[in-house]
Order: structure tokens, then sequence, then C-alpha cells
């Protein structure tokens, strides 16, 4: 039995606001982002940017900044309900961080031993299919 993967809206939406944040980006290359032969994930964006970004991607969102607490911080949480394919989102943004921007160091961070063998059965199942939508 094969699964299929089905491209929700919603889906490519939450991608597109995560790629959005680092709007600007220098693209992450050989040449810039090798330090004592080691590939780092550099960012050439200032933190008045990145702030400016998070904001744009607020307001396209239809969200109310103040609800979303904004901070000075590098840091944004991407928040989705139960059953609504995280997984596979997440997934799928690393690789279009990886297309736009050549970020290549992730960590993916689970509550429990279950949640990971869930997430690398995804990754399994998936492969071909996260692939093909990486491509297009």
């Amino acid at each position: 039995m094969k699964l299929i993967l089905e491209e929700l809206e919603y889906q490519k939406l939450a991608i597109a606001s995560v790629v959005k944040v680092f709007e600007g980006q220098e693209k992450n290359t050989f040449e810039n982002s090798f330090f004592f032969e080691i590939k780092s994930n550099i960012s050439s964006l200032t933190p008045e940017e990145i702030a400016a970004n998070k904001l744009r991607v607020i307001t396209d969102n239809s969200l109310d900044p103040a609800v979303c607490n904004l901070t000075d911080d590098n840091d944004f949480c991407v928040e989705m309900e139960t059953g609504t394919g995280k997984t596979l989102v997440y997934i799928r943004t690393i690789y279009e961080l990886f297309k736009h921007y050549g970020l290549t160091k992730f960590m993916i961070i689970v509550p429990s031993i279950a949640i990971k063998e869930g997430v690398l059965t995804t990754l399994e199942t998936f492969e071909d299919q996260v692939h093909h939508f990486i491509r297009s």
C-alpha cells in the first residue's frame, strides 16, 4: 500500500510564512558559510530586518501582533492544531529553507521516543513525495 501525500493550502501557507521570516537573507554557500571546516547557518539579516519580516508575516496572516507576543529575540513559534500535518510541514519547511537560503542545520526536538519514532517513520514513508514537492 502506498500513501499519497496531499498538498493542503494551509500547510503551504505555513511553510511560506516561515520562509518569509528570512526574506532578504543571502543564500548560504560554500564560500560564505564555512568556518573552520564546518558549514554553518549564517544570517545576513539584521535584528531589525528579522523583526520587520516577522511583523509582515503576522499581518499577512491576519493575526493580531499583540496576541503573537513579538519580542526582539530571534525566536519564533509556529503553532498548528493536532492532526493538521505538523510533521510533514516542518520537514517540508526544512527543505524550503535549504532551497531558498542554503540553510543546512536544523534540530527537531520532540517530547518522547514514541514521537521521535513517528517522525522517523514519516521521513521514510514520504521521502520520495517530499522530494517531489521540493522540486516543484
